[in-house]
């Protein structure tokens, strides 16, 4: 499944804005900082939870690990201790049963590897 979404004009005002930020060396360093901060929390949160068996971690590009799982107990029980955070999403299509965690601060991660580390399954 695909969506496709056409290009949309912005005014010259929101252009001229943009434009400004982007040649703020402050903006651009903050943004900089930024993402490589979330980097460090996925790719920490991704090495913790790769090797376990019971599903399979997909590391995006971008802020965010989907976990893969084969067996709908597992999914059912591994969404059930995170769903109450924010940036979880669960989801189920062609079968195929993920959960989406959306990472944010470091503080957020050791939560989630918390609860993931009571998992009984």
């Amino acid at each position: 499944r695909s969506t496709l979404i056409p290009p949309h004009s912005i005014s010259s005002s929101s252009a001229n804005l943009l434009i400004d930020l982007l040649n703020d060396k402050k903006v651009i360093e903050l943004f900089s900082n930024t993402r490589n901060y979330m980097s460090k929390n996925r790719d920490a949160l991704y090495d913790y939870l790769k090797n376990d068996t019971r599903f399979e971690v997909r590391r995006s590009n971008a802020n965010f690990l989907s976990i893969k799982f084969s067996s709908k107990e597992t999914w059912e029980k591994f969404y059930d201790i995170l769903k109450g955070l924010p940036g979880i999403q669960k989801f189920e299509i062609d079968g195929v049963m993920f959960v989406k965690i959306w990472i944010s601060d470091s503080r957020f991660s050791n939560i989630v590897l918390t609860r993931i580390n009571g998992l009984k399954v």
